[in-house]
């Protein structure tokens, strides 16, 4: 909310004198409660077939290097 001083200048929000990062904190004991996500059977073999996608590809990419080196 702005206020306006003696209709001359315009300020900003007053700051409070409690703890500015009590609000994070709430947010960061909010999420941490919350825990993991449960994961359906399918989209938990998706994320390791990506995973293994993702070692063979740097595989792929490092033999390349090799053989660009030679």
């Amino acid at each position: 909310m702005l206020i306006v001083d003696n209709g001359n200048r315009v300020t900003g929000p007053q700051l409070c004198s409690e703890d500015p990062l009590q609000e994070r904190r709430q947010v960061a004991r909010k999420i941490q409660s919350l825990g993991r996500a449960k994961l359906s059977p399918g989209i938990r073999k998706v994320l390791w077939l990506l995973r293994i996608y993702v070692l063979f590809m740097l595989a792929v990419v490092a033999i390349n290097l090799v053989e660009l080196m030679h």
